[in-house]
């Protein structure tokens, strides 16, 4: 069996105030595992392409003030009849406001569609706000709270919160 895996990741940065980065990941496998297959329950040889493509563009309008885009596109295809191919697309926005060294405040929004082929598709808005705090000048944490608005494959709408909550320290610069 052979696969092959490609990646790309370009950053950079147009002045002071803008950057963009892009990331490219694509992936070929004859026979991919699965979780069925931990407990011997093999599917079977396939293979499958994997293709998932990031582009984010920041942008600091003032000392205070950063705001972000971001685009996704993510493709699967699979050789076996009984599997579908999809694709994600998903545009996102965020804005970062800097409320002194110590404190930030975030705000995002992003809307995606999983459709699959053939079959059917389900979107998704989703806002949430953060906060962002650092502890030291190396540690932080932060924590975001939002709302996802979720139209499914079986056309019923669906409402979901989420929380996300980290700490990071960061080694070295």
């Amino acid at each position: 069996n052979s696969s092959q895996d490609l990646s790309l990741d370009y950053k950079q940065e147009f002045s002071r105030y803008s950057r963009i980065n892009l990331r490219n990941s694509f992936r070929h496998e004859y026979e991919p595992s699965n979780f069925e297959d931990a407990f011997g329950r093999n599917t079977g040889r396939y293979s499958y392409y994997r293709n998932r493509l990031n582009v984010s563009y920041a942008r600091d309008i003032s000392k205070q003030l950063s705001l972000g885009a971001r685009f996704t596109n993510e493709l699967d295809e699979v050789s076996r009849d009984d599997l579908r191919d999809s694709s994600l697309n998903g545009l996102g926005l965020d804005a970062s406001y800097y409320l002194n060294s110590e404190n930030t405040l975030m705000l995002s929004y992003d809307i995606s569609r999983r459709a699959f082929d053939p079959g059917t598709d389900a979107l998704t808005n989703a806002l949430a706000l953060g906060w962002k705090r650092y502890l030291t000048n190396q540690l932080y944490f932060d924590v975001k709270g939002g709302v996802d608005f979720i139209n499914s494959y079986d056309d019923l709408d669906y409402t979901s919160s989420s929380v996300k909550a980290s700490i990071t320290n960061n080694f070295d610069e």
